[in-house]
């Protein structure tokens, strides 16, 4: 990882902890706080995590209890035991982000073509950035 894209990851982490989370996010931060939350997208962005049923059943193997412990990892188990949570890569957060500031960029009167440059991306993209 480049020191540009390991600063990205960590804006991208940082938006956890002040932006709303969306659906399972939300309810773990909810459970478990947010920097926690922080914690399980830092490790398992992109991934699949199982929540074992029981907490009894729940041990240090477990990644979810290897990264917080038992005691939070039980919350969890609480609410989502059984499942397979899918965990968000941190890019998700950035482009939301990114999405929302170009739209207030273009309310403020920017051109397609300057938003398209100044971000990156190509005017059909901002087109469906708008559109969304």
């Amino acid at each position: 990882m480049t020191p540009s894209s390991t600063t990205n990851a960590n804006q991208g982490l940082d938006l956890i902890l002040t932006e709303e989370l969306p659906g399972v996010l939300g309810e773990m931060a909810q459970l478990i706080g947010r920097e926690n939350v922080k914690l399980v997208v830092e490790r398992f962005g992109g991934m699949r995590v199982y929540v074992p049923k029981e907490v009894k059943k729940m041990r240090v193997q477990n990644r979810l209890a290897g990264l917080l412990g038992i005691e939070q990892a039980g919350l969890l188990s609480g609410r989502f035991g059984g499942q397979s949570i899918a965990v968000p890569m941190v890019a998700q957060f950035r482009r939301k982000r990114r999405d929302e500031e170009i739209v207030r960029q273009y309310d403020a009167g920017q051109k397609v073509w300057q938003l398209a440059r100044r971000h990156g991306l190509t005017e059909r993209q901002i087109y469906q950035i708008l559109g969304s």
